[in-house]
């Protein structure tokens, strides 16, 4: 039974591959490449103490082990820093921060994504949970002018 999305698959690879071919274009320009860095279209504080964007978990009610790691699951600093939790993090063993740097571009996308997603818009009211001992995760957005906790 596994072997059939296999070959189906196969079979659309071999297809599509056999499309292609012939003589390139030669009008097509090549792609050019980033010029000067335009100012951002969300503005943020660049210092490099601010918090531009966190997201952090709130552990509900877990054991005692678990509820002690306070650290952000992402977190973007002003200047381009990001620190975030290993993607392979498994639970338990010595707690780990993966340490990065953005690009004024790369904020900019972050921001503008965030906008996109509406989370640079008011959060929604979601009047009193019922249940309060679930984990939660919150996400502050400091952009813009404003600030935004979801």
């Amino acid at each position: 039974m596994r072997l059939i999305p296999i070959v189906l698959v196969l079979a659309a690879g071999l297809g599509l591959a056999a499309c292609g071919g012939g003589e390139p274009s030669t009008t097509e320009q090549p792609p050019t490449t980033a010029g000067p860095a335009e100012p951002p279209a969300i503005s943020y504080d660049s210092d490099p103490g601010s918090v531009v964007v966190d997201v952090t978990p709130l552990p509900g009610f877990v054991p005692a082990e678990l509820a002690v790691d306070a650290r952000p699951r992402f977190r973007l600093y002003g200047d381009g820093t990001v620190i975030a939790r290993p993607a392979d993090e498994a639970l338990g063993g010595f707690p780990a921060l993966d340490a990065y740097r953005l690009s004024e571009a790369g904020i900019a996308w972050v921001l503008e994504l965030a906008d996109t997603e509406g989370l640079l818009s008011p959060a929604p009211d979601y009047g009193q949970p019922g249940v309060t001992d679930v984990g939660t995760e919150t996400v502050t957005i400091t952009a813009g002018g404003k600030q935004a906790l979801y």
